[in-house]
């Protein structure tokens, strides 16, 4: 997968989770993932930190309903 710094793409967040694209893109399609696409590269991009994996894992789990970026 493409790498940016300082940011997770959603391949890297499937491999990170152990979650398919599909879950990934399905929550950003329902709203569930609120994430607008990178202007310059196209794509999702999410803060590479641990809290943005923390709150992935949550939402992942069931204890969150819905993440902004």
């Amino acid at each position: 997968p493409r790498q940016i710094a300082g940011h997770l793409t959603v391949p890297q967040l499937v491999e990170k989770l152990g979650v398919s694209h599909h879950w990934i893109y399905d929550r950003i399609h329902n709203g569930t993932i609120q994430v607008t696409k990178d202007r310059e590269t196209g794509l999702y991009l999410f803060p590479d930190s641990a809290k943005t994996l923390a709150r992935f894992r949550k939402l992942v789990a069931g204890k969150f309903q819905n993440l902004h970026f």
